[in-house]
């Protein structure tokens, strides 16, 4: 497995943002290792994709009011109909050309549980496009659903994996492997390559390992599309 990677897939526009989000979560690993901005919640996490949008001379603001509705028709007829509500957005950002709405789904996977990669990503990844097709369709803005997965394992298993000679790479390589195989999803994913590095202890997560990060990113399906 590679330590980091980028797979834009269909949202080719988005290889430049990927690219600044590895290089994002690189640096603040140097200032703050052995802690990780990943190990802490969605919001956290989120505002590493707003830095990296930043970063690159964009725009990007989280969490504000705008108005939703609940179908993919043009917004015109969405205020005729008033078919509309008012929420909060997760991310809005502007970038080159691009003009983008994301909503978040946060994802925190035991690595040694006996679970389905490509389907617990796949159906997350999902939820969240389901939420970002309920933001008005303006204009020329895409709407995209992200996945943030932050898989773990406790230190004191990681003590006994290393014990037994089991291999934590390949274990993490599956669910990079997972994302990467998901249809019409942009994946980008960082672990540091000294995957011992990121084990912290604290009130919540006492005695935790958190190797690294994966995203997924979806464009919603539109009617003409």
């Amino acid at each position: 497995m590679r330590s980091s990677g980028v797979k834009p897939g269909p949202l080719s526009k988005f290889d430049k943002i990927l690219k600044s989000w590895v290089r994002t979560n690189n640096s603040i690993l140097e200032s703050w290792s052995p802690d990780v901005p990943w190990r802490y919640n969605e919001r956290s996490s989120i505002s590493t994709l707003a830095g990296c949008i930043w970063r690159l001379r964009g725009i990007a603001i989280e969490e504000f009011d705008t108005e939703k509705g609940y179908s993919n028709a043009p917004r015109s007829k969405q205020h005729a109909t008033g078919d509309k509500i008012w929420g909060r957005c997760d991310l809005y950002f502007e970038y080159a050309d691009i003009e983008c709405e994301i909503e978040a789904k946060f994802y925190r996977p035991e690595i040694d549980k006996n679970l389905k990669p490509q389907k617990e990503l796949a159906n997350r990844l999902d939820k969240a496009v389901q939420d970002a097709s309920r933001n008005y369709a303006y204009d020329n803005r895409l709407r995209v659903g992200l996945l943030i997965t932050t898989p773990y394992i406790s230190i004191e298993k990681l003590a006994l994996w290393n014990e037994s000679n089991r291999n934590l790479e390949a274990s993490l390589g599956l669910w990079v492997d997972a994302a990467k195989s998901i249809p019409d999803a942009a994946v980008a994913w960082f672990f540091p390559r000294n995957l011992q590095v990121c084990s912290f202890v604290n009130s919540r997560y006492c005695s935790h390992h958190f190797p690294g990060v994966i995203i997924l990113l979806k464009q919603i399906k539109t009617q003409s599309s």
